[in-house]
């Protein structure tokens, strides 16, 4: 007798579906400001790359996964500082330097990831806070 396959739907592809959904919503009631909406779709496609690479065994979004994930907590820095302190500013870029140094890290030493991206986190979570 064959085996029953039950279609999966991993909890990944659901939460890119329900940030997708808030990003459409957010963007047709214009609803937020610009860089807001960027870290909503930013965090939809982290999760759907987390999918693509844990459970449907794509390569190519797995060599992505650490530089997009370090991309959230600039993001969220810069939409946190555009947002309740001041406007946006050119320096801001200098934020891409993490981003950038993670995708150094994932092509010369990848085992430098499991301490820059969470000292990531960790540092612009304690930015946020103060």
């Amino acid at each position: 007798m064959p085996e029953f396959l039950m279609p999966a739907f991993p909890i990944p592809v659901f939460a890119a579906a329900v940030l997708a959904w808030f990003l459409v919503r957010a963007t047709v009631r214009r609803a937020g400001p610009g860089v807001f909406l960027a870290l909503l779709a930013l965090c939809a496609g982290q999760a759907l790359i987390t999918a693509l690479s844990m459970h449907y065994g794509q390569v190519w979004a797995g060599l992505l996964r650490p530089v997009t994930a370090a991309a959230i907590p600039a993001l969220a820095w810069v939409a946190f500082i555009t947002t309740a302190v001041r406007q946006a500013e050119p320096r801001e870029l200098a934020h891409l330097i993490g981003p950038a140094f993670v995708g150094f890290c994932r092509l010369f030493t990848p085992v430098a990831l499991d301490i820059v991206i969470p000292a990531l986190f960790l540092g612009y979570g304690v930015a946020i806070l103060l």
